[in-house]
């Protein structure tokens, strides 16, 4: 039995299951976890990955600043390059900014990490202890300490909630800036 098993429940992990290392590291944000315990660099594996004929080019080095939230303000039939700025170490793009990417008529998006070390913006590292538990997805990779398991999973589920509601507010047509506002006080 490993250790994160023998100290986080069976149907805690289950829950976890059911949200993204994106979701998971913004609620480990709240719980005050360096980074949200996101790993810089590393990357689920996906055998598809890199597999088809499309091609992404981006060359942009000074990006003007938007009016109104960045995902608001996708021109339709665009390709989107999330780029990590440099330092900055958690998930920058997730399941709501790809949906309204998706419903502003993107025709691509293209994630990349700007940097690939596991050191902070101070020089610290996010560390691994014995029993954490490792999440990773198309988001990234997470470490989740056990002891912050359960009251993750609540905030998870606080946040998929407001996300939900964020997400029906995009699909009927609404930007997603004032709603983020709105809906996450």
């Amino acid at each position: 039995m490993s250790p994160a098993s023998s100290i986080v429940k069976q149907p805690v992990l289950a829950a976890l299951k059911r949200f993204t290392t994106c979701g998971i590291g913004d609620a480990l944000v709240r719980l005050n976890v360096r980074h949200g315990g996101y790993l810089s660099g590393l990357k689920m594996f996906s055998p598809t990955e890199g597999a088809g004929t499309s091609k992404i080019i981006a060359n942009d080095k000074v990006s003007p600043w938007p009016s109104k939230h960045f995902a608001d303000a996708i021109p339709p039939h665009s390709v989107v390059f999330v780029s990590q700025p440099k330092g900055y170490i958690s998930a920058c793009w997730g399941g709501l900014m790809s949906t309204r990417a998706q419903e502003a008529g993107a025709a691509g998006i293209h994630r990349e990490l700007a940097s690939f070390s596991q050191e902070g913006a101070e020089g610290e590292t996010v560390k691994i202890n014995l029993g954490d538990i490792i999440m990773g997805d198309a988001d990234g990779v997470v470490a989740i300490p056990p002891h912050l398991a359960e009251e993750c999973v609540k905030l998870c589920v606080s946040r998929w909630n407001i996300d939900e509601a964020t997400r029906q507010c995009i699909t009927d047509g609404e930007d997603i800036g004032p709603n983020i506002n709105r809906l996450r006080q």
